[in-house]
C-alpha cells in the first residue's frame, strides 16, 4: 500500500472535517440553536465534532503508521490550514461576510469555543500515531 504525503494527509483530514462540520453545523444553525442559544448549541455540537475528528483521524493514520511525528503533525497543521480557508470561503462567498467579520467571528461568544476545538482536532493525527505507536509497540 502507498502511503500518504503530509499534504495528501491532511487534505483530507481537513476535507472531511469540513464536510462532517458543515453537515453539524447546518443541524445546530436551523434546529438546535433557536431553541437553546448559540453558545448551548456550540457546546453540544463539539463533542460530536471532536469525536468524529478523533475517529476519522485514527482512520487517515491507521493502524500500523509507517510515517513519523512530523509526518502527522504537519498534516494536521495542513488538515486545519484547510478546515479554515473552506470556513472562510464559505463565510465571504455564502453568508456575505467580510474577511473582519469572519475573523471576529473566531474570537468572540461561540465562535472562539468552535475555534478552539478546530486547534485542539488539528492534534489529532499526530495523538492518534503515537497511539497506534505504543499499541504496536506491546
Amino acid at each position: 500500500m502507498r502511503h500518504r504525503t503530509t499534504i495528501e494527509s491532511g487534505l483530507i483530514y481537513g476535507v472531511g472535517l469540513f464536510a462532517a462540520g458543515f453537515m453539524l453545523g447546518t443541524l445546530r444553525v436551523m434546529v438546535v440553536a433557536p431553541r437553546f442559544g448559540d453558545m448551548a448549541a456550540v457546546a453540544m455540537e463539539l463533542p460530536l465534532m471532536l469525536g468524529f475528528a478523533w475517529v476519522f483521524a485514527g482512520w487517515i493514520v491507521g493502524p500500523e503508521p509507517a510515517q513519523g511525528s512530523a509526518h502527522w503533525l504537519a498534516a494536521g497543521a495542513t488538515g486545519f490550514a484547510v478546515l479554515m480557508l473552506a470556513e472562510a470561503i464559505l463565510g465571504l462567498t455564502v453568508f456575505g461576510l467580510s474577511l473582519t467579520q469572519f475573523l471576529s467571528g473566531l474570537v468572540s461568544g461561540p465562535g472562539a469555543l468552535g475555534f478552539g476545538a478546530q486547534i485542539i482536532s488539528a492534534f489529532f493525527p499526530w495523538a492518534r500515531f503515537r497511539l497506534a505507536q505504543r499499541v504496536t509497540a506491546r
